[in-house]
């Protein structure tokens, strides 16, 4: 979608079935997960024909992150049960590491100075997960101080900042986007009154969008301000949006 005008400038089907998570690499290719699938799909910079498909271990992956090295990270929800995070080399088959983790992975992101960020629902909330140095120090992970109602996906500013979606109950706008700073011991900041499931930046850092696939809207705030500046729906092509990526155009 042609960011500034937001009109649909083209698609991907090949490979489909229900795709959920997106990230847009820097050094180019398009990655997307497919939950009923059970894989996740990668396409060449500019093009709509399916190159590679990471599979290996995964059953219901619904999120995916990258690193600036090629190194990609994949989230696996299991249908809400124990699910996993894998981590590939770019174009391997099987993954480098990975880590089981009970109730179903939500979201992922890697931080610029390495780490490895995981959010999870477990024991009645949401818990943001850290991986020291990546998958380093192999499967050793910490817990945020931080917990939400109800975690789904998010991203890492440049900065480190975690910007995550708390989804509420789940029924209505009753969920949340949370800022958090570093050491990531409270909520910096809160943008109220969502129905959220899938969080982006654009390039420039200074468009937030939210993907909300059950009202169905996409909106796009400032960022770090959190203004809101516009709100795609079905007249933008926006139907059952989940995943949103952007490089250097929104891709939903």
């Amino acid at each position: 979608m042609q960011n500034g005008t937001w009109s649909p400038i083209g698609s991907i089907t090949q490979g489909f079935i229900a795709p959920d998570g997106v990230f847009i690499s820097s050094f180019g290719p398009l990655i997307a997960t497919d939950y009923d699938a059970g894989d996740a799909e990668e396409f060449k910079k500019g093009s709509s024909v399916l190159w590679y498909t990471y599979s290996s271990g995964l059953v219901g992956p619904i999120v995916v992150s990258g690193d600036t090295t090629g190194h990609i990270a994949i989230g696996d929800y299991n249908d809400g049960a124990d699910g996993h995070v894998s981590a590939f080399d770019a174009g391997a088959k099987t993954p480098i590491v990975t880590c089981g983790l009970a109730g179903g992975v939500e979201g992922v992101a890697y931080s610029p100075d390495g780490d490895t960020f995981i959010s999870r629902n477990v024991r009645g909330f949401g818990e943001i997960r850290r991986f020291h140095h990546g998958f380093g120090n192999g499967c050793m992970s910490s817990a945020m101080a931080v917990t939400l109602a109800s975690s789904g996906e998010m991203v890492m500013d440049r900065y480190r900042n975690i910007i995550i979606a708390d989804q509420g109950t789940g029924l209505g706008e009753d969920g949340e986007i949370d800022i958090i700073k570093r050491p990531y011991a409270s909520i910096s900041k809160t943008l109220t009154g969502l129905a959220p499931f899938g969080v982006g930046l654009d390039q420039a850092e200074d468009l937030l969008f939210v993907t909300e696939p059950t009202v169905p809207h996409v909106k796009i705030f400032s960022y770090p301000a959190g203004s809101l500046l516009k709100t795609l729906d079905s007249s933008n092509g926006v139907n059952y949006t989940l995943g949103v990526s952007d490089l250097p155009n929104a891709v939903f």
